[in-house]
C-alpha cells in the first residue's frame, strides 16, 4: 500500500494542532473556574495536615486556601475588607493571631454543615465572601448580608461567642438562598406565635415573655417557661432571627433541651426550618439531627 508522505504529515499536523487546542480549552476553562491546581492543592494539603508553618501569616493564607478549596468560600480581613466594614459601620481586622483564631473556628464551623450544602457557592452563581473584622461599632457581634448580583457576605467579629454567631448569620445566608427558591418560603410562620404577638426592631424594648428561662446562665423566675416560644429575647426582634438563632442553637447543642421535646412551640419552630432545609438545600444529615428527632 503506497502513502502519501505529504498527506501523512499534513495529518500528523493537523492532529497535533486539536490536541493543543485541546489543552488549551481545558486550561481556559480551569481558570476561569477558580479551580486551583492539583499541584497547588496537594501543596496547601500537606501544609494543612502537617502544620510546619514558619509564620503565623503564613498559617492563616493555608488556612485560606483550604477553606476556598474545601467549601468554595473567599475569606478576606485587613486592608481587603476596608470599603466593605466601612459599610457596614464595622472595623477592618489586622492582627494576624485574632484572625488565626478566627479562621480555625471558621474551618471548624463549617466542617459541622453537609458537604453538598457547599455546592451553592462552588456553582460560582451566588459567591459567597466571610469578612473577619475587629469589632461593629453599633455593638453588632455579626452579621449577613446579600447584593443584588447575588453575591452572599458574611461579616464576624470576634467574639467570645464567635461560632454561634457564625451559625446564625449562616442560617441568613441558606435563607436567602431558599427564599430564592421558593417564594413565601415560611409564610405560615407567624402562626407559630403567640396570638396577636408582633415582633418589634427595637431590641431594646424586648422582654423575657415567652423566652425560654435558661439563657446565658440567667432564670427568669418570673415567667412561664413550660412551653416557650422563643429561644431568646432577640429572637423576638424579627421573624428572620427568630429562625436564625434557632438554627444557632440547635448547632452549638451538645444534648436535647426541653423545648425540643414534642408539642413544645419552639420544637413546631425547628421542625419547620429542618423541613425547609430538607426541601431545598440537602437532605444529607446536619449535626443537630440526633438532637431534633
Amino acid at each position: 500500500m503506497i502513502v502519501n508522505m505529504n498527506t501523512k504529515k499534513l495529518s500528523i499536523i493537523t492532529d497535533t494542532i486539536f490536541f493543543l487546542f485541546v489543552i488549551l480549552i481545558f486550561v481556559l476553562l480551569v481558570q476561569k473556574l477558580d479551580l486551583p491546581s492539583y499541584n497547588e492543592y496537594e501543596e496547601t494539603m500537606a501544609q494543612f495536615n502537617k502544620g510546619n508553618f514558619k509564620s503565623v501569616e503564613e498559617e492563616n493564607e493555608v488556612y485560606i486556601k483550604k477553606i476556598k478549596n474545601d467549601y468554595g468560600i473567599t475569606v478576606l480581613y485587613g486592608s481587603d475588607i476596608k470599603d466593605y466594614a466601612a459599610s457596614v459601620n464595622a472595623v477592618e481586622q489586622y492582627n494576624e493571631d485574632i484572625v488565626n483564631n478566627n479562621l480555625k473556628k471558621i474551618y471548624r464551623s463549617l466542617e459541622e454543615y453537609p458537604e453538598d450544602v457547599f455546592d451553592i457557592f462552588k456553582s460560582k452563581k451566588y459567591p459567597m465572601y466571610i469578612m473577619i473584622v475587629n469589632n461593629f461599632k453599633n455593638n453588632t457581634l455579626a452579621l449577613a448580608s446579600k447584593n443584588n448580583l447575588n453575591q452572599y457576605r458574611l461579616f464576624v467579629s470576634n467574639t467570645s461567642n464567635f461560632s454561634r454567631a457564625f451559625h446564625h448569620e449562616m442560617f441568613h445566608i441558606l435563607e436567602y438562598y431558599m427564599s430564592d427558591k421558593k417564594k413565601d418560603l415560611y409564610g405560615q410562620w407567624q402562626s407559630l406565635n403567640p396570638k396577636d404577638f408582633k415582633y418589634n426592631s427595637n431590641t431594646s424594648s424586648l422582654t423575657n415573655e415567652y423566652v425560654y428561662g435558661i439563657y446565658n446562665n440567667t432564670v427568669y423566675k418570673d415567667l412561664d417557661n413550660s412551653n416557650p416560644y422563643f429561644v431568646t429575647k432577640y429572637s423576638k426582634a424579627a421573624d428572620k432571627e427568630d429562625r436564625a438563632e434557632i438554627f444557632a442553637e440547635l448547632m452549638i447543642a451538645e444534648e436535647k433541651l426541653p423545648y425540643l421535646e414534642e408539642g413544645q412551640n419552639i420544637k413546631k419552630k425547628a421542625d419547620m426550618i429542618d423541613a425547609s432545609i430538607k426541601e431545598n438545600i440537602t437532605l444529607n444529615k446536619f449535626p443537630y439531627y440526633d438532637i431534633l428527632e
